[in-house]
C-alpha cells in the first residue's frame, strides 16, 4: 500500500492554488505552487507536507486570520471531499486559536469536506468549557459530520490527535455530549459515540458499564449497537459485569476439546493452522463468546492478544467443530520474534484449553 504521503501530488497542490485564487484573487498562484513544490518536497513525510502545504497558505493568503478563514471555508466547498482537504482543518488548527467563534464557524462549515477532529484538539486545550460548550450545541445539527465532529474532537485518546487529558481524568461533559447522540439515526455518528465510550472505558470502565446498563434499558436498536460497540475493550479484557451484561455466563458446562495444531512450529511469514471442537455439555442453551489468545514473545518478554472467532447460541448437547489459522507474517503493526509462544481458547472470558507452539525463522 502506496503511503499516505503520496496523495498530495502536484496537482492536488495546483487545486488547491486554483479554489483560493477563484475566491481571493490577490492570491499568488504560482508563487504558492512553486513554494511548496521546492527542494524538500519530496523528501517530506506526511505531517510534514500537510504542514508545508499549510504554511505556504498562511504566506501566500491575508494576514487578516478571520478573512483567510472565511476564504477556508468557500475553498472547501469548491475541492471535492477527502483526506486531501486535511490542509484546511490544519490551517484553522496553526493560526486560529486567537480568532475562537470565527474559528468554531469555520470548523463547522468545512468538517463535511475534511474532518475537523484534529483541528479542534488545540481550541479544547486552550478553552476546553467554551469548545465543549459549541461542540454540545452541535449534536443537534442535521448535518451527520458536524454531529461526528462533536463527538470524535472529545475523544480523550483520539489515534493522531493525542490524548485529550482533561476528559481522562474527568469525562462527566463528554458524556454530556455522548448522551444527546446516543440513538443518532447515523452510523458515521454511532461508530464515534462507541468509539469515544470505549476511550473512556480504559480509564473508568465502571462509569461507562453504567451509562450501557442505562442504555440498554431504553431497547432502542442504534443504541444496543452502540454499547456493543462501545464494550469491546472490557469484553476482550474479560471484564465480568460487562460479559454478564450480554448474558454471557459461567462457561463450566461448557468444553473445549481435541484442541490440535496441524503443525507445534511455525516460521516467521506462515500461518498457525488449529481445530477444536466446543461442546455445550449442559441440559439448556448456552449464550457463547468464543475467543482464542496467542500470547507471543516480543522484544521486552511476551504479549498476549484476543482474537475473536464467534458470538452464538448453542443448543443443549450441541457440539460444533471449528478449524482456524492465525498468519505469523510481520506487519508495520506487529513484528514476530522466534521463541515458544501458547494459543488459548476462551469461552466467556474463561481459558478452557491451550498449547503450546515454536515460532521459527
Amino acid at each position: 500500500m502506496e503511503p499516505l504521503k503520496y496523495m498530495f501530488t502536484p496537482n492536488v497542490v495546483k487545486a488547491i492554488s486554483v479554489a483560493v485564487k477563484e475566491y481571493y484573487p490577490s492570491f499568488d498562484a504560482t508563487g504558492f505552487e512553486k513554494s511548496v513544490l521546492d527542494d524538500t518536497w519530496s523528501d517530506l513525510e506526511l505531517k510534514a507536507r500537510i504542514a508545508h502545504i499549510t504554511q505556504n497558505l498562511r504566506r501566500f493568503m491575508s494576514n487578516n486570520v478571520p478573512e483567510a478563514l472565511k476564504v477556508i471555508e468557500k475553498v472547501s466547498k469548491a475541492l471535492p471531499s477527502g483526506f486531501e482537504q486535511i490542509t484546511l482543518p490544519t490551517f484553522v488548527e496553526f493560526y486560529g486559536l486567537e480568532h475562537f467563534e470565527d474559528s468554531m464557524r469555520t470548523m463547522k462549515s468545512i468538517t463535511a469536506g475534511s474532518t475537523c477532529e484534529f483541528a479542534i484538539r488545540q481550541f479544547l486545550k486552550a478553552q476546553p468549557t467554551k469548545t465543549l460548550a459549541i461542540m454540545k450545541k452541535w449534536t443537534s445539527d442535521k448535518n451527520e459530520h458536524v454531529r461526528r465532529l462533536a463527538s470524535e474532537g472529545c475523544r480523550p485518546r483520539l489515534p493522531w490527535g493525542g490524548n485529550f487529558q482533561l476528559a481522562i481524568e474527568n469525562p462527566n461533559p463528554i458524556v454530556e455530549i455522548l448522551e444527546l447522540l446516543r440513538a443518532d439515526e447515523s452510523l458515521y455518528v454511532r461508530k464515534s459515540v462507541a468509539n469515544n465510550l470505549n476511550d473512556i472505558s480504559k480509564d473508568h470502565p465502571e462509569l461507562v458499564l453504567e451509562i450501557a446498563e442505562r442504555w440498554l434499558e431504553e431497547d432502542n436498536k442504534h443504541t444496543t449497537w452502540i454499547v456493543k460497540k462501545a464494550l469491546r475493550s472490557l469484553l476482550k479484557n474479560a471484564h465480568p459485569r460487562a460479559l454478564e451484561l450480554f448474558g454471557y455466563g459461567n462457561p463450566n458446562q461448557v468444553l473445549i476439546e481435541a484442541l490440535k495444531l496441524i503443525k507445534h512450529d511455525v516460521k516467521i511469514g506462515g500461518k498457525l493452522h488449529f481445530k477444536f471442537e466446543c461442546i455445550n455439555n449442559s441440559i439448556r442453551s448456552e449464550k457463547i463468546r468464543l475467543e482464542y489468545l496467542i500470547t507471543y514473545v516480543n522484544k521486552t518478554g511476551q504479549a498476549t492478544k484476543v482474537f475473536q472467532i464467534s458470538e452464538m447460541e448453542m443448543v443443549a448437547k450441541e457440539s460444533r467443530t471449528f478449524k482456524k489459522y492465525q498468519s505469523f507474517a510481520d506487519m508495520s503493526t506487529r513484528k514476530h520474534h522466534p521463541g515458544e509462544h501458547k494459543l488459548a481458547i476462551r469461552i466467556n472470558g474463561v481459558i478452557k484449553s491451550e498449547v503450546n507452539f515454536t515460532v521459527i525463522k
